[in-house]
């Protein structure tokens, strides 16, 4: 979907900056599940994008920026565009919603996360943190009861995350692309907030990501230390 949306809009990542962008990804990722998880398919948030490169969606100017904010009114002005045009919805229902790539098997998808996982602990054994995009790894893990985490270990995680969001925060402003004003302004703006001791959606997107990949992290050392 993100590769979709990328090519779209143009947008360039330099090497130095994939793995910012990565996790900038990733945070995205869970905000849209949050806030339109149980009204778009991944399908249809490509679509919304492709509507809007070709200018038929009321939006006043499209920017190439990959936020909460900028997303989001693209998704706002795609879900006013398919209640309004009964033709595209009778399209979505006939045609796009039921044309998707064949899906994986659960076999499939099990020996991918199984290689993720591998490679996952090879990193870690390495002395590398491993980032966990989208946190994909662990929600597979949790699904399939391969961990399993107590309310004592959330909160420690939890709280953990919390006291290094505004370092995460630092980390990511410093990575801003040279040029990318409207994404240094957002992170400017979090930080700002934080400092004056407002926690709003974002923020909480960043701590509860972040708690899972320190988990995981966690979880792959002690697979390791089994091991020996």
């Amino acid at each position: 979907m993100w590769n979709h949306v990328i090519f779209r809009l143009g947008v360039k990542v330099a090497p130095k900056d994939l793995n910012t962008h990565v996790f900038e990804l990733s945070v995205l990722n869970d905000w849209i599940l949050q806030h339109y998880g149980s009204r778009l398919t991944t399908e249809e948030v490509k679509v919304a994008y492709d509507l809007a490169c070709t200018q038929k969606l009321a939006i006043e100017e499209l920017f190439s920026i990959l936020s909460p904010k900028h997303v989001g009114i693209v998704l706002e002005s795609y879900l006013r565009y398919t209640k309004e045009d009964l033709e595209i919805n009778r399209v979505f229902t006939q045609q796009l919603l039921i044309e998707n790539e064949k899906e994986q098997t659960p076999e499939e998808i099990n020996a991918f996360m199984e290689s993720a996982l591998k490679q996952a602990k090879e990193e870690v054994d390495a002395g590398k943190f491993y980032f966990d995009a989208g946190n994909g790894l662990f929600d597979w893990l949790l699904l399939n009861g391969r961990i399993t985490i107590d309310e004592d270990q959330a909160d420690h995680f939890y709280n953990k995350a919390k006291q290094q969001l505004p370092n995460l925060l630092d980390r990511e402003k410093s990575n801003v692309t040279p040029g990318d004003t409207g994404k240094r302004s957002q992170l400017e703006k979090l930080i700002e907030q934080l400092e004056m001791g407002k926690f709003g959606n974002d923020h909480e997107a960043r701590v509860q990501s972040y708690a899972k990949r320190l988990f995981l992290n966690h979880y792959l050392k002690t697979l390791s230390n089994e091991e020996k």
